[in-house]
């Protein structure tokens, strides 16, 4: 597994090691920690399992706004959850799929065959 993928997945391992049942989880989508955590843990597996299509999805979860900011807003969201979410940032930006632009001949051939 990669290197930067192994560091996303463990990042989120260790966030949600902090949510216990007191966790404030009333701003999220969540009802409660039990379905946070469930959720994630199942999006993690399956990068673990190489499904990339679950690296947005964990991602969401760091975005302003979003569940991780949500829940540690009161208590624990300082300086150090800043400096995650900016590495987890970073770690997105390097594993995020690339998507090849089409030339205009491709264009084109996409447009005859539609």
């Amino acid at each position: 597994m990669n290197r930067d993928l192994e560091e996303f997945i463990e990042t989120t391992k260790d966030l949600l090691d902090r949510f216990d049942e007191n966790s404030d989880v009333v701003w999220t989508k969540f009802k409660d920690i039990s379905s946070l955590k469930s959720e994630i843990l199942f999006q993690l597996n399956e990068l673990e399992n190489g499904n990339m299509g679950y690296l947005q999805k964990v991602y969401f979860h760091y975005l302003p706004t979003s569940t991780f900011q949500e829940c540690y807003i009161d208590e624990y969201w300082n300086n150090n959850q800043l400096d995650i979410s900016a590495r987890m940032d970073e770690l997105y930006a390097r594993l995020k799929p690339i998507k090849k632009k089409k030339n205009t001949i491709e264009k084109i051939r996409d447009w005859f065959n539609s």
